[in-house]
């Protein structure tokens, strides 16, 4: 059975061992670029690593967040997202660009007027904007592809932090596939993450090899509307690390 604690043990064990040490703006990585991950949500379910617990509310309120044009914040806060705190300034403001909501009907728009359409896309990445974002886009391009029932998508990242980013990306990822797929009326499929700049902090490094030990899960998690809040079923995990989230 596919196992997104697999794919994640494959990529995060190359930046170890092919990666190059680097100085950045906020700290060392070992860092490796140009790679690239895949999983079926219609073969794993939800891709929540089992190696360690994932705070899956926590991305979710980030998502809910982004469809809402949040600003502040307190405006993730009171969704259950508590992490924008390191980006935003004095006052609890934010200027994002996740995610442009008139691309986002676009997309749902073509998908059911075109579906084998290629032009399937949502683009993050303005230029006129970089000079004011609290944080310019680390996801930033999505391209859409209908096959027969399914919804697929090709993710494409200009940075990843291996340790404390990328599992919330992956439930980002399954979030645009459910959320446009209930509007088009297809089923979370194929994703296809591409990462540029792909990094491990250093003082991330120790855990992350420890977490790379353990044995992963290879249950399908289903999940289930309840409230108007999207809970995951038999999720199995490893105890929480805590890494340090860098700004």
């Amino acid at each position: 059975m596919e196992s997104i604690d697999l794919a994640y043990k494959d990529l995060a064990g190359q930046v170890l061992e092919y990666g190059q040490m680097r100085d950045t703006r906020n700290g060392k990585t070992i860092s490796l670029f140009g790679t690239t991950l895949s999983f079926n949500m219609a073969h794993i379910g939800l891709p929540l690593l089992s190696l360690r617990k994932i705070y899956f509310n926590g991305v979710v309120g980030e998502f809910r967040g982004f469809l809402r044009d949040a600003t502040t914040v307190q405006e993730f806060k009171d969704l259950g997202c508590n992490y924008w705190d390191l980006w935003a300034d004095k006052d609890g403001n934010l200027t994002l660009d996740y995610p442009p909501r008139e691309q986002l009907s676009a997309v749902v728009e073509s998908i059911i007027k075109d579906p084998n359409g290629r032009r399937h896309m949502i683009n993050l990445w303005n230029h006129k904007h970089l000079p004011s974002l609290s944080l310019p886009c680390c996801h930033f391009n999505y391209q859409f592809y209908v096959r027969d029932e399914y919804l697929d998508m090709v993710w494409t990242q200009r940075s990843v932090d291996v340790a404390v980013g990328l599992p919330s990306d992956f439930i980002l990822a399954a979030l645009y596939l459910i959320y446009i797929g209930e509007q088009t009326n297809l089923k979370p499929g194929r994703v296809v993450m591409n990462f540029g700049d792909t990094h491990i902090y250093e003082e991330h490094i120790k855990d992350m090899e420890m977490m790379l030990q353990r044995t992963p899960s290879y249950s399908y998690i289903d999940y289930q509307w309840e409230n108007e809040e999207l809970v995951p079923l038999n999720y199995k995990f490893h105890d929480p690390i805590k890494f340090e989230l860098k700004g």
